[in-house]
């Protein structure tokens, strides 16, 4: 494996939502498996880009969302 795709894995982060109709909970994981990051982010203007400024960029994203979805589909495009 090339070194860079050894670098850029070792600051690989896993981020996983599970969004709900005011909020929206959010699990960043590192490359290990291990909890770095978990809690509820509000469903407020500039709350979802804010949780996420402090993630490596690049890192893949699961988002659950059942029934209330909208939220996540209306934000989507600018994250905020």
């Amino acid at each position: 494996m090339p070194q860079k795709e050894k670098e850029r894995r070792a600051r690989m982060e896993y981020i996983a939502f599970d969004c709900h109709k005011h909020y929206t909970y959010a699990v960043v994981e590192d490359e290990r498996g291990r909890v770095v990051r978990e809690g509820r982010i509000p469903h407020e203007r500039g709350a979802l880009r804010e949780s996420l400024s402090c993630c490596h960029e690049g890192s893949p994203v699961e988002t659950v969302a059942t029934g209330t979805g909208s939220w996540t589909k209306s934000r989507k495009p600018d994250s905020g």
